[in-house]
């Protein structure tokens, strides 16, 4: 009898629960309430809730996203819902990966990794977010690995919308930058006095390059490639960097 009643409380328990599917997270939400603060000194909970306050993720139909989390970003995504796993590729040229896990039809439950997870709850309101941008899409080109496998030095980084002035600035910035591909499919880059390594991979018939390091993947569209230059669309975004073999 006892037995039954264990059976028949499971059964019910499971019948309340959305069923995880794609069209379940499909929507507006925003930012609740933080995930499980047992141990977290008020402190701590209070930093949290000023970063985490104002976050909101649109998920389309389309596969198309937009989010705000400090700042704005949109882009595509890809759920599985086997996993519950979503992996969203910025415009910007940046890939992260989160578990959303449906707790009721209005909220979910975003994780960003081990013991970081906020409450979102549905947002109905009617915004700008609601119309869908038009994305930059580039005539590419495909590249070989050994036209790739080079050092490569920053020479120019254009902006869309800005004067010849504002974009020599903003590559001075970025004074020193360099790639340098090895055939071994590793990388090493440096930013100032900043050094990252990770490994690369050519996608989308060669047209994509990927960057992985530890933490995340970055993705540049190819445009252009010679012998001693090439040329970056950064993500889906029309800005573009050219690097150079000469120093």
């Amino acid at each position: 009898m006892k037995k039954c009643i264990i059976i028949l409380i499971i059964q019910c328990f499971f019948s309340l629960c959305p069923a995880q599917t794609t069209n379940t997270i499909i929507g507006k939400w925003k930012f609740k309430e933080l995930y499980n603060t047992q141990g977290m000194d008020s402190i701590g909970k209070q930093m949290l809730e000023g970063m985490f306050g104002e976050m909101t993720i649109y998920l389309k139909e389309n596969k198309q996203y937009q989010s705000e989390l400090m700042k704005k970003d949109d882009g595509t995504y890809e759920y599985d819902k086997a996993t519950k796993k979503i992996v969203l590729t910025s415009n910007k040229g940046t890939q992260s990966e989160l578990e959303i896990n449906v707790l009721t039809n209005e909220t979910i439950l975003l994780s960003f990794g081990k013991d970081k997870s906020i409450v979102l709850i549905r947002d109905n309101s009617k915004s700008e977010e609601d119309i869908t941008p038009v994305l930059f899409r580039p005539v590419l080109i495909s590249i070989t690995e050994s036209q790739l496998c080079k050092k490569w030095y920053l020479k120019e980084r254009y902006l869309p919308n800005r004067t010849a002035e504002q974009s020599k600035a903003v590559t001075e910035l970025f004074e020193g930058t360099y790639f340098l591909f090895k055939q071994d499919h590793s990388f090493e880059a440096g930013i100032g006095k900043l050094t990252e390594t990770g490994t690369w991979s050519l996608q989308n018939n060669n047209q994509t390059l990927y960057l992985a390091t530890y933490n995340e993947t970055k993705f540049w569209n190819i445009k252009k490639i010679t012998e001693n230059e090439i040329e970056l669309f950064r993500g889906h975004t029309e800005e573009f960097w050219t690097f150079s073999t000469k120093k």
